[in-house]
């Protein structure tokens, strides 16, 4: 039986749909892992992952900005078939996502956490497990831009399967690999609170590399392969900004408001803060 086109479009969307979520709860699940391992550390350690954690998502709503307005422009020249302006909007979005990375994201992470040093006070334990977590964590909001536009790449090219057992991969690294540095198992680093971020980070990693090699074996021809960024087109950055920036602008609007509540919770005394961040982190996995 010949199925009709609107059909196949709704099976398309859907089965994009159906693998984007699962990249969603994968990436909500980091979390998890980070608290349930981070957790066994003792007091102060769950607040201290709170803190970071809304700072973190505070910065990375910027990433949506751009990464909410690349999807829509990533799909339709994929969709066109035109390999060539389809690479270089890839390469355009990559050049945007790492200048906001590198120009607004990484320098207000560390505004914020210099800012929150200063003006709040805090349980001295608290502030040393931030700033432990912090040295490492930052170089999350540059490798997060580059593998996320790399598996849009892949759902719009029909590799969402891939994609989704990508970020499946990088889980299951993350789970396994950061109790080896928070602890020191096997004979690695103990690394304490700090360790908890690089495991994060190097999941991180292990994502962009999968995706890199994924795209190299199935779809070549999307992969950029030039070491030096073109020109920027500025008006394809605007439209990108102009489609994202509600989406960013409302994420920013919600992290001010956590950043608030955390600040106003962590007037309590330590057992209740530390009761807050994790079911804050069991709350956002889920929600």
């Amino acid at each position: 039986m010949k199925i009709s086109a609107p059909v196949r479009c709704f099976q398309a969307m859907a089965k994009a749909s159906g693998f984007a979520s699962i990249g969603y709860v994968v990436d909500y699940t980091f979390q998890l892992v980070d608290m349930f391992w981070l957790a066994k550390l003792g007091p102060a350690v769950p607040t201290a992952l709170t803190i970071i954690s809304v700072y973190l998502f505070f910065s990375l709503a910027l990433n949506e900005i751009v990464g909410s307005g690349s999807v829509s422009v990533i799909s339709q020249t994929i969709g066109s078939r035109d390999v060539t302006a389809a690479r270089r909007k890839i390469l355009q979005v990559l050049q945007l996502k790492l200048g906001f990375a590198l120009g607004l994201m990484v320098p207000l992470f560390v505004i914020v956490i210099n800012l929150d040093a200063v003006l709040v006070s805090k349980n001295i334990d608290v502030q040393t497990h931030v700033w432990a977590y912090a040295g490492v964590i930052w170089a999350s909001l540059i490798v997060i831009p580059v593998y996320t536009t790399l598996l849009t790449v892949m759902r719009s090219a029909n590799l969402g399967g891939m994609a989704t057992t990508i970020s499946l991969v990088a889980l299951v690294a993350n789970f396994g690999i950061t109790p080896l540095l928070v602890f020191g198992w096997l004979g690695a680093p103990e690394l304490g609170v700090a360790g908890g971020a690089m495991g994060a980070v190097i999941a991180q990693l292990i994502t962009l590399g999968l995706s890199v090699i994924c795209l190299n074996r199935y779809r070549p021809d999307l992969l950029p392969r030039v070491m030096r960024l073109p020109k920027p087109d500025w008006k394809l950055h605007r439209k990108i900004i102009d489609i994202g920036w509600p989406v960013g602008f409302t994420l920013l609007i919600f992290q001010v408001e956590a950043i608030i509540l955390v600040a106003c919770i962590n007037s309590y005394p330590l057992a209740q803060s530390d009761g807050f961040g994790v079911g804050l982190r069991l709350i956002a996995a889920v929600f």
